[in-house]
């Protein structure tokens, strides 16, 4: 897995078997039918194999994230509650790992280095595209989370001010405090060296 081909595309869009232009509207003026082929997406499989190894311990792996964070701007974006392409991207990734674990067990260097630069292609209906829509209801569910993250963290920097402010005023407070003890040793100390002497000279 390590001798990755940095030249080559690791996802292909595909329309009746060639890469097409790659663009959104195309799709969309394709599709009629929610249940209608758009196109095909061919995945290498080393990309599955990284999906699948990929860890979110706070958060359960969503498959079609992870193709559109990959894909960004250059094919069309995918639903990400999408029941379907969610499982088929799932199954996906797991084969493709599973295979590579066994050509790591019985197979040579170059049979893991052609499955891992060979194709899994993946259908894509229509309804697992997002539309115009979907694209604008998205973008204003992530300004909000945009805005509620500012509010936070703009809330954060007011209690680490506030804190300064406290841990400031504790600060000048022990110093205070440390200083009347201080005095208050030396007058105890001056206090019994005079108690010292007068008992001298009673004595």
């Amino acid at each position: 897995m390590s001798d990755k081909a940095p030249s080559r595309e690791e996802i292909q869009f595909l329309m009746n078997g060639d890469a097409h232009r790659n663009k959104l509207q195309y799709v969309l003026d394709q599709a009629v039918a929610g249940d209608q082929v758009v196109h095909i997406l061919q995945i290498r499989n080393r990309v599955l194999v990284e999906w699948e190894n990929l860890k979110f311990p706070d958060c359960e792996k969503n498959y079609v994230e992870l193709l559109n964070n990959f894909v960004g701007n250059r094919m069309a974006k995918y639903k990400t509650n999408s029941e379907r392409l969610l499982s088929r991207m799932k199954v996906a990734c797991c084969k493709a790992k599973k295979k590579l674990q066994e050509l790591q067990r019985r197979g040579s260097k170059k049979n893991r280095e052609t499955f891992l630069n060979s194709w899994t292609k993946l259908s894509i209906l229509r309804s697992d595209v997002m539309t115009v829509g979907d694209l604008e209801e998205e973008n204003r569910r992530l300004q909000q989370k945009a805005q509620e993250l500012e509010d936070k963290i703009e809330h954060l920097n007011y209690e680490i001010e506030e804190w300064k402010k406290k841990f400031d005023n504790l600060e000048k407070e022990k110093e205070r405090l440390y200083q009347e003890m201080i005095e208050e040793v030396e007058r105890e100390k001056i206090s019994a060296k005079e108690e010292m002497k007068v008992m001298e000279k009673t004595n």
